[in-house]
């Protein structure tokens, strides 16, 4: 077996010289290869990461940027928030310009006429004899409050020129207040009557007198004015 041994290194002295020199540059490459000298050749596919890879080298692998692709279907619309708390009220604003002046209506349809409120009566010349009574002037009224005033003329109706004395008042359904008329012939005298009335219903108001002392002869007149309320007074 020793024979053999040596046999076989004398007929390949050359070859494993070879061999020898071979595996003792692998050894060198590897551990004495100076720095940044692998190239691609000596890089075995797939095996590097890009920690290996330096910043130019990670930059080149970009490529350009694409076209923008077709926007996809809107979503479904969520739910309702819930309401936000109310602001504060804002501060009142000033008073805006006057407006213009508008257009003039059109004049509206005339109303009825309303209720009269004076009622006047002028009388004729009344001869009356001593101790009678007869009506002098006289009004219709409807209901309501009613101021009355008169004026009475009269005179001694005999011609002899003596004293006659005449007295005249107001009559009506409803409660009257009257000053009464009193006078003298002197020989011919015009005397005043005042008084009030309130009314229920329509109703006519008199003026009445009487010749107190001789026959008289008188003429007068008066005049019923519808007031809102009666104050006698004190």
């Amino acid at each position: 077996m020793g024979r053999g041994f040596f046999s076989f290194l004398r007929n390949n002295t050359i070859a494993l010289l070879a061999l020898f020199v071979a595996l003792g540059g692998t050894t060198y490459a590897a551990t004495k290869l100076p720095r940044n000298s692998v190239g691609s050749n000596q890089v075995i596919n797939g095996s590097l990461k890009k920690a290996d890879l330096s910043g130019t080298a990670i930059s080149g692998l970009k490529g350009t940027k694409g076209v923008r692709g077709t926007p996809g279907p809107p979503g479904g619309r969520g739910p309702t928030g819930a309401n936000g708390a109310r602001g504060l009220r804002g501060v009142t604003g000033g008073s805006g310009p006057t407006g213009a002046q508008g257009l003039q209506g059109v004049q509206g349809v005339q109303g009825p006429p309303g209720p009269v409120d004076v009622y006047t009566n002028y009388g004729t010349i009344h001869s009356m004899a001593q101790g009678t009574t007869q009506t002098i002037a006289s009004v219709t009224v409807p209901a309501g409050r009613y101021s009355l005033s008169a004026a009475v003329e009269f005179n001694e109706n005999d011609g002899d020129g003596k004293t006659g004395i005449l007295e005249c008042t107001f009559v009506a359904g409803g409660t009257v207040h009257t000053e009464r008329g009193y006078g003298v012939t002197n020989p011919t005298i015009t005397m005043p009557v005042i008084g009030d009335v309130t009314l229920t219903f329509t109703t006519t108001i008199f003026l009445r007198c009487q010749a107190i002392l001789r026959t008289m002869g008188a003429r007068g007149g008066m005049i019923a004015t519808r007031v809102d309320s009666i104050t006698p007074s004190s």
